[in-house]
């Protein structure tokens, strides 16, 4: 459950109280009333379940996604300069840590 504050009231009403399943489908219906209202178009994606195999093939499909994007607009989706700079960064504090 969502506490219910004053402040998350303020922002987002009728969230308090509910389901955090609840508010992510709310969030999703409204982003597609809303695409749909502008026409934009978008993919809604629905897995039979969240096993390593179901989450695993959605990765898979966003990742052959991405490349085919970049090949449409000739980029390399694979010259990532900011992955490369996270990556460092996340190996420095977890060589700290030890």
């Amino acid at each position: 459950m969502v506490p219910a504050s004053p402040e998350l009231d303020a922002l987002v009403p009728h969230a308090g109280g509910e389901r955090l399943s609840h508010l992510m489908e709310a969030i999703s219906g409204g982003v597609q009333a809303a695409y749909r209202a502008q026409s934009i178009p978008y993919a809604h994606v629905r897995l039979p379940n969240t096993s390593e195999a179901s989450v695993g093939a959605l990765m898979q499909m966003e990742m052959v996604e991405m490349m085919l994007l970049a090949k449409l607009m000739h980029l390399n989706a694979f010259d990532q300069p900011a992955v490369e700079a996270y990556k460092k960064e996340t190996k420095r504090i977890l060589a700290e840590g030890k």
